[in-house]
């Protein structure tokens, strides 16, 4: 399941959406997980200021929102998660993992930006007043919705 998640950012505290598991490549899947990162990249998509590949642009563009994502290397989700990773760079395990409060980490090329707290900001940058409402997007699938639903009613 999805949760909300308090990160320190340079401009203050902020309210972002993380997974309970990892997406991609090998990995678990969950449903709103695969909901959440689907929809971001869907919305990064939209984005004109998101620096994209045209790799990116073109998996990306394969990906529908709600559907499973089988963890194999030619899901249109994996193959998004593995050209942004390219473009990115630091680590490149074809997953998007669950981050922690700093939104940061290190490996052997430096400190950086987990994935998920980039996705998150490119999701603000496109839903200006509605964030961290995500199921406000049209393209917001169902489960995903049913629980940020929920989690903000609460």
């Amino acid at each position: 399941m999805v949760s909300p998640v308090v990160v320190q950012t340079k401009e203050g505290p902020k309210i972002m959406w993380n997974v309970e598991s990892n997406v991609g490549l090998f990995s678990p899947n969950k449903t709103t997980d695969v909901e959440l990162v689907q929809l971001a990249y869907r919305l990064r998509l939209k984005n004109p200021e998101a620096k994209k590949t045209e790799e990116e642009r073109a998996a990306v563009a394969k990906i529908t929102p709600g559907a499973i994502c089988t963890g194999k290397a030619d899901d249109p989700l994996v193959q998004a998660i593995v050209a942004h990773q390219k473009s990115r760079g630091g680590t490149q395990d074809s997953h998007v993992s669950k981050f922690t409060s700093s939104g940061n980490y290190v490996d052997k090329t430096g400190p950086h930006t987990h994935m998920l707290v980039a996705l998150n900001f490119n999701m603000m940058n496109q839903l200006v007043g509605e964030f961290p409402r995500i199921d406000k997007d049209a393209e917001c699938p169902p489960a995903l919705k049913a629980e940020v639903v929920r989690i903000c009613a609460a």
